[in-house]
């Protein structure tokens, strides 16, 4: 049985392809991207206050 050949022209053709369809996937679909995003700062802002009163509350205790 014989090992098929991979070259490095074959790894960067590769990882050229991934990057050029997540390009066109995020191009394509701006929108949707764009709200996931704002939505996921908001959520992580949220989550950064609450630890941050969680701290401020037991350091007063």
């Amino acid at each position: 049985m014989n090992t098929p050949n991979i070259t490095k022209r074959d790894i960067k053709c590769f990882l050229l392809g991934i990057a050029t369809i997540y390009a066109v996937d995020i191009a394509v679909n701006w929108e949707s991207h764009k709200t996931a995003f704002i939505q996921g700062v908001e959520d992580g802002s949220a989550d950064a206050a609450k630890s941050t009163e969680g701290l401020r509350l037991e350091e007063r205790k």
